[in-house]
């Protein structure tokens, strides 16, 4: 689709006397670019059951953000909460995930970006419509928080799309349940990225000095795991071992596939004890609870890129 854009853009710079002409193609990109067809990773149909039962937690407030509409099934839009990526919203899907009380912001992006800001309460269900508009090349977004009879609507209208870093299953194949992962401490205004990681708000992801226990040449393998692309995690022993991962398909085919497992696994092979993980995908997970340790710079460690 973009490829095709291009071309058109590339058209019209030379063809810049003939205004009907351009008008005409104009209309037919966009037409095409509104009613094409694009996918994204879905969730588990199970989760996607559950969580049609719009069930609430005393602790946190949970968050729905659907696309509803049929126009523009060919443009996949970026959504973002509290600047920690969540996936791509495809038409028809919408994802779920859980906030601690507080303000939050989510912001979706396409051929422009638009944020929304609220305030969340602990036990309370939250929708947000990503409405999708007319733009010059491809669509626009917006963002708009509904009340509960039109939010509850657009999601029963919608399916789970995957968030970055969950199981995912293509739409076509059999659906299973997803692996299982740690649980991490929540903390004041943190927000829960994903079922299972919760985005502590520890510090920056870029903060490379704020991570505890580890040495300067685990620091260095932090900021190369930074590079990489998702998914990803990163974990951390009190001894100052650590693992780094990424990716689905591990060199060592014993190892489980998913990162975050991966790391866990890996950093207490090597540390000899239990480990925590520090960061999965663009967000740090480490509990703010939990208390820091300097390290002796020359103690050695073990780097496990994967």
């Amino acid at each position: 689709m973009r490829t095709l854009l291009s071309a058109f853009v590339e058209y019209m710079r030379n063809h810049k006397e003939d205004s009907v002409f351009r008008k005409f193609v104009c209309i037919a990109i966009l037409a095409v670019s509104l009613v094409g067809c694009a996918s994204v990773p879905m969730g588990d149909a199970k989760k996607d059951a559950e969580l049609k039962q719009f069930s609430k937690k005393a602790d946190v407030a949970g968050v729905y953000i659907y696309r509803n509409e049929v126009i523009g099934t060919a443009v996949r839009m970026d959504v973002e909460i509290d600047g920690n990526a969540l996936g791509k919203t495809a038409a028809k899907t919408y994802f779920y995930t859980e906030v601690t009380p507080g303000t939050h912001t989510i912001t979706s992006k396409s051929e422009n970006t638009d944020s929304l800001n609220f305030d969340a309460a602990a036990g309370q269900l939250y929708y947000i419509w990503q409405e999708v508009k007319m733009g010059v090349l491809f669509a626009r977004t917006k963002l708009h928080l509904v009340g509960e009879n039109e939010g509850r609507k657009g999601v029963l209208e919608t399916k789970l799309a995957a968030t970055l870093g969950t199981t995912q299953t293509p739409a076509t194949s059999k659906v299973s349940a997803p692996k299982s992962v740690p649980n991490q401490v929540s903390a004041r205004g943190a927000v829960l990225a994903q079922p299972g990681f919760i985005a502590t708000g520890f510090a920056s992801i870029l903060d490379v000095d704020a991570i505890p226990y580890i040495n300067d040449r685990a620091r260095d393998a932090y900021r190369e795991w930074l590079a990489q692309s998702t998914p990803k995690a990163f974990a951390i022993a009190s001894n100052s071992h650590y693992a780094s991962t990424w990716g689905l398909k591990p060199r060592d085919t014993t190892l489980p596939s998913d990162p975050s497992e991966r790391a866990l696994l890996i950093c207490e092979r090597i540390a000899k004890q239990p480990c925590k993980l520090y960061a999965v995908n663009g967000s740090v997970v480490w509990p703010k609870a939990v208390t820091s340790a300097k390290v002796n710079s020359s103690e050695s460690l073990v780097t496990t890129p994967e």
